[in-house]
């Protein structure tokens, strides 16, 4: 799977594997953490909505810091730097 976070000048790209996680499963805070920082909280919504564990096997990231010298931060799921 592709995630794709921040806007068109300053994006991370991640490909990794991702599962679904149950939320009576979730380490402890993690939902009302989300909840808060979105202010809605998706477990009042039913099983229409879930929350995914992802394990990234590669990391790309640009925009428009200057001091950027690569764009790949992770591959094979190792950090390059």
């Amino acid at each position: 799977m592709r995630l794709s976070l921040g806007h068109t000048r300053d994006l991370v790209l991640i490909d990794g594997t991702a599962r679904v996680v149950d939320f009576a499963r979730l380490p402890d805070g993690v939902a009302d953490a989300f909840a808060a920082k979105a202010e809605w909280d998706p477990r009042g919504d039913g099983p229409s909505y879930a929350f995914y564990a992802i394990r990234p096997q590669w990391v790309r990231a640009w925009g428009t810091l200057p001091e950027m010298r690569d764009r790949d931060l992770m591959k094979e799921g190792a950090w390059l730097f």
